[in-house]
């Protein structure tokens, strides 16, 4: 029977660990980093999880950071089923996987969406700012509709 959640002491260190925002890039960020540096043709099962959901959501996250389109960097990431091993048994899981075709690229692409990409990442940061001020200064504005305020 396989877990979605593990309890217990699952690992101890003298100190934290760096987080995912010390400057470390996720795994997945590192598996399709090698995946690029192979430079050949390929479909790969990088990461399997038990709900569709977080295996889409994580294709989501890809897309967005790499390209929704394979004509940038010869990417696609979809969700799709896969068998993996836990505990000695074959198990069905909902697989994060990475094709890459680098006859796919069309020259110009990647420089525009790395010009979006900047754009959404500081558009979001003004929003979170103005959400913070927001918050900060005690009025509902950053607060989604009908939501009351916290007493």
């Amino acid at each position: 029977m396989s877990k979605e959640v593990m309890y217990g002491f699952l690992a101890e260190q003298d100190e934290l660990p760096e987080g995912r925002h010390m400057g470390r890039a996720s795994a997945l960020n590192d598996n399709v980093e090698q995946i690029l540096a192979r430079g050949t043709k390929s479909a790969v099962c990088i990461a399997a999880y038990a709900k569709k959901t977080a295996a889409s959501a994580a294709a989501n996250v890809l897309r967005q950071r790499y390209g929704r389109s394979p004509t940038v960097r010869g990417l696609e990431f979809a969700s799709r089923k896969v068998t993996v091993e836990i505990d000695g048994e074959a198990t069905e899981r909902f697989g994060l996987w990475v094709a890459y075709d680098p006859s796919r690229i069309i020259e110009g692409h990647r420089e525009l969406h790395e010009q979006e990409y900047a754009e959404r990442r500081k558009q979001a940061a003004a929003r979170a700012r103005e959400k913070a001020a927001a918050a900060k200064a005690g009025t509902d504005e950053g607060r989604a509709p009908g939501r009351p305020r916290k007493a």
